[in-house]
């Protein structure tokens, strides 16, 4: 499987397994409305639960999700080599629901002093992992505890976005 924006192999696991539980994802909530059972759709419900999950989730998250950690870094790294190359200008990503810092730490070889990496999440637990991990980095580590679709700046604020396993 290919990424449609970058032609960059992804994924070298099974992707049945997966279409299978989308499948019965979209076919579940029908069937629980069809008897009678309620189901909540309060936005804060749902985000209070996400951020909750994961901050009890941030400890060992990373063990709990090698796969998210060997399918995608050399997606990363491919994409780290392209779009950041040695002689650049200074640039700011913005890597949305960052979790425990992943991407940031695979792109982090390439980042250097003058670079700004800006980490938000949902979870404070994730964020603090991640800024532990970062914290050698010769970069600026900025974090925002924040829902994906309500980021607390500017739609101009960064060079590069970016999110993975979110």
């Amino acid at each position: 499987m290919y990424a449609p924006l970058d032609n960059i192999p992804r994924y070298a696991v099974p992707i049945l397994p997966w279409v299978m539980a989308l499948i019965a994802a979209a076919i579940w909530p029908r069937r629980s409305r069809a008897a009678g059972r309620p189901r909540s759709t309060d936005q804060r419900l749902i985000e209070a639960a996400n951020a909750a999950y994961h901050e009890a989730e941030a400890e060992l998250y990373d063990a709990a999700h090698p796969e998210i950690l060997w399918c995608e870094r050399a997606h990363w790294e491919a994409f780290a080599a392209r779009h950041l190359p040695g002689e650049r200008q200074a640039v700011t990503i913005l890597d949305v629901a960052a979790g425990t810092g992943f991407v940031g730490a695979v792109l982090a070889p390439r980042l250097r002093a003058g670079d700004r990496y800006i980490a938000t999440d949902i979870s404070s637990e994730m964020l603090e992992k991640l800024r532990g991990s970062l914290s050698a980095a010769s970069f600026q580590v900025e974090t925002a505890v924040a829902p994906a679709d309500r980021l607390p700046m500017a739609d101009s604020c960064a060079d590069v976005v970016v999110i993975n396993s979110a």
